[in-house]
């Protein structure tokens, strides 16, 4: 270092290694925050896929209910069976 008394020196020094404690707690604390930041995120994700998830769900067990009902009703099996037969007949072509 420069001819400097220890006075003078030690406040530099003070100085130099409070900087870098500041710019390793900065560094810190933004990979920290970043990091809670993607967790967050993530959680978020996870949350919104859960509920579409639940949706789709209702969404198709909805349809097999109406399917059971329309395989059980009547006149679906009296229509189907007609439009079988139709099938069957010579004059279909």
């Amino acid at each position: 270092m420069l001819n400097l008394k220890i006075s003078a020196k030690l406040p530099i020094v003070i100085a130099t290694l409070a900087v870098l404690a500041a710019i390793v707690a900065g560094l810190a604390a933004s990979v920290l925050s970043s990091s809670a930041l993607m967790d967050a995120q993530g959680d978020k994700l996870v949350a919104i896929q859960a509920g579409r998830q639940a949706e789709l769900k209702r969404y198709l067990d909805s349809i097999d209910q109406d399917l059971s009902l329309l395989a059980k009703n009547d006149m679906t099996i009296d229509g189907l069976e007609k439009f079988e037969s139709a099938l069957a007949s010579p004059n279909y072509s």
